[in-house]
C-alpha cells in the first residue's frame, strides 16, 4: 500500500530499497498503484517517473482488477456468515433482496476493497440495530454512506420527502413526470448517477416511487412489519444508531403476544398510557396482526 503514503514518504521508501537492494538473497516485494506512484515521483524528484520506476524495479507484474461477480461473491459469502450464522435475519425478503441488490448495491460495490468497508461498517451497525431495523435496508443505506457520501447525506437530509411525510399518494400521472424530472435534476446536483440514484431510491421508498412514475406498494403495515427505512416510525434509527428513539421495542411486542398473560399485559397497557407510547403500540400491533 504504498501509494497510500503521501509524495515525500513514498519517494523515501524508493531510495531505501534502492540503496540497499544490492544484498544477497534478497527480494523485495513492493505493492502500490503505478499511476499514484508515478505521479508522486515525478513531483518530488522533478523527473519521468516510468523511468525512474524502471531503474529499481527489475520484475513488474500487473494485478488484474477482480471481476465483478467475484466481488458480489465475496458480498454474498461474508453477508451468509453475518445474516445465518452470527445473528439470523428476521426480516429477509427474497424478492426484495433481489431487487435491492440489483439497484442500489451492485452499481456501488466495485471492488474488494469496497465491500470490505462496507461490511466492516455494516457488522457494527447491524450488531447494534439488528433487533429493530430491516438487515437489507440498513445494508443500502450503509453502502450509500461508504461509496457515496453525497447521496447519503442527500438522503438524510429528505428523508421526509422520501417516506412520503405529508404527501397524498392522488397525485396525477403529470404531476408525477413533473416531479420525476424535478428529482432528476435536483439528483444531479447531489451525486454523479442521477438515473441511479432515482432507481434505487424508488425501490428502498415506496412513496416516494409513487410520486415519480415508480411502482407503489400499499401494505404500509407490511412495511412497519417488516421495519423497513420507508416506515416513517423507523426511518431515524438507520441515522441515528440510537435504540433510544425506538418507543416500543420488537421484542416488546414479541412478548406481549405471544407470552404475556392477563396481569403482564395489563401492567404494559398501563405504562404504554402513562408514558404516551400507547398509539405507537397500537400501530405494531396492528402490524403484526397475522402473528
Amino acid at each position: 500500500d504504498i501509494d497510500r503514503l503521501n509524495n515525500e514518504q513514498i519517494r523515501l521508501i524508493f531510495q531505501l530499497v534502492n540503496c540497499v537492494a544490492g544484498f544477497p538473497n534478497m527480494i523485495y516485494l513492493l505493492s502500490f498503484d503505478k499511476t499514484v506512484v508515478v505521479r508522486a515521483l515525478e513531483d518530488e524528484q522533478k523527473c519521468n517517473g516510468e523511468e525512474y520506476l524502471e531503474k529499481i524495479i527489475q520484475v513488474p507484474f500487473d494485478v488484474p482488477e477482480a471481476k465483478k461477480s467475484d466481488v458480489h461473491n465475496l458480498l454474498f459469502e461474508k453477508l451468509d456468515n453475518i445474516w445465518f450464522d452470527e445473528i439470523p435475519c428476521r426480516n429477509f425478503e427474497k424478492e426484495y433482496w433481489s431487487k435491492v441488490y440489483a439497484n442500489c448495491l451492485s452499481p456501488l460495490l466495485n471492488t474488494i476493497r469496497d465491500v470490505n468497508r462496507v461490511i466492516n461498517v455494516y457488522k457494527f451497525k447491524y450488531g447494534l440495530l439488528h433487533s429493530e431495523t430491516n438487515c437489507i435496508d440498513l445494508l443500502a443505506i450503509t453502502a450509500f454512506q461508504v461509496c457515496a457520501p453525497g447521496a447519503f447525506e442527500w438522503i438524510k437530509n429528505n428523508i421526509n420527502r422520501l417516506t412520503g411525510s405529508g404527501y397524498g399518494l392522488s397525485t396525477s400521472g403529470i404531476d408525477q413526470k413533473k416531479h420525476r424530472a424535478e428529482m432528476i435534476e435536483e439528483f444531479e446536483r447531489a451525486t454523479d448517477n442521477a438515473e441511479f440514484m432515482l432507481e434505487a431510491l424508488q425501490v428502498m421508498f415506496p412513496k416516494f416511487a409513487w410520486q415519480t412514475c415508480g411502482y407503489y406498494y400499499s401494505g404500509e403495515n407490511q412495511l412497519r412489519y417488516m421495519q423497513r427505512i420507508s416506515c416513517a416510525d423507523r426511518t431515524s434509527l438507520y441515522f441515528n444508531l440510537s435504540l433510544e428513539d425506538v418507543k416500543v421495542s420488537q421484542r416488546t411486542v414479541a412478548e406481549s403476544i405471544n407470552t404475556y398473560n392477563s396481569e403482564e399485559l395489563d401492567r404494559l397497557i398501563n405504562d404504554l398510557i402513562s408514558n404516551g407510547f400507547i398509539l405507537q403500540y397500537a400501530k405494531e400491533l396492528n402490524a403484526h396482526a397475522k402473528d
